[in-house]
Order: C-alpha cells, then structure tokens, then sequence
C-alpha cells in the first residue's frame, strides 16, 4: 500500500508542479521572481491539499486538516526560499528551471509530512498529549 501511495504522491506531485509552474511563469510576467515563487507557492498549497487530500490519502477533508496542512510547506517554503535565491544568485541557474530544483530536492520531506497530517496521525498525536498533560 505504501507503494501505491508513494506512486500517487509522485503522479500528485506532477501535476501540482505543472500546475504551480505554470503560474509561476505566468506571475513572472508581472512580478519579480521572488514574488511569484511566492505566490505560486501559496496556490500550490491549495491545489496540493486536495490531491493528496482525496487522491493520494483517500481522506476526508477537515477545516482542521486544512489549517494545518500548510504547516509543511511553511517549513519548505523558508528551506526553497533560501534555495531559490543560491540557485539563482550564487549558482547562475535560471530563475525559470530553479523552482524545479527546489521541488525536487523537497519532495522526500513534503510526503512523509503530508502524509502524518492527512491521515489523522497529527491529531492523534496532539489529543494524546493534551490527554496526558
């Protein structure tokens, strides 16, 4: 089973990453680079939670869900935030292919954390600690 949901998370991941470069070329239209990594970032957020959401993990969707499932990519938006501007500024690599690299190099990171907030395990967790504090 994992497998298939790794296989799912890659073909998600796919599309989310045509879908979120595909908007990023289209912001770099009207703003800097920086800018519309970040706004594409944000819409990919979105698209990603209901890929995974009904796709990949076959869950419910939950406004708890919803809040919380940005909590992974605040985290690798700072890690491709940073990367982004070494790829671009120190390395010389293109601002159009360094979005690429950075989505690349996060992937690993983004489905385990994807996967323990959609599957109820972040919930259990935080229930089980309040219960015992």
């Amino acid at each position: 089973m994992l497998k298939k949901e790794v296989l799912r998370f890659v073909a998600m991941g796919l599309a989310n990453t045509l879908i979120t470069y595909g908007s990023y070329l289209a912001f770099l239209l009207l703003f800097s680079y920086n800018v519309s990594y970040l706004l594409s970032y944000v819409l990919g957020i979105v698209v990603s939670f209901i890929l995974n959401s009904k796709i990949v993990f076959n869950t419910k969707m939950t406004t708890m869900k919803f809040i919380q499932y940005p909590l992974v990519y605040a985290a690798q938006f700072l890690l491709g935030f940073g990367l982004i501007n070494v790829i671009v500024t120190l390395m010389g690599i293109s601002e159009k292919i360094a979005p690429l690299i950075v989505t690349i190099v996060s992937l690993p990171i983004t489905f385990v954390i994807s996967k323990f907030i959609l599957t109820d395990r972040l919930g259990s967790l935080l229930a089980k600690w309040k219960i015992e504090k």
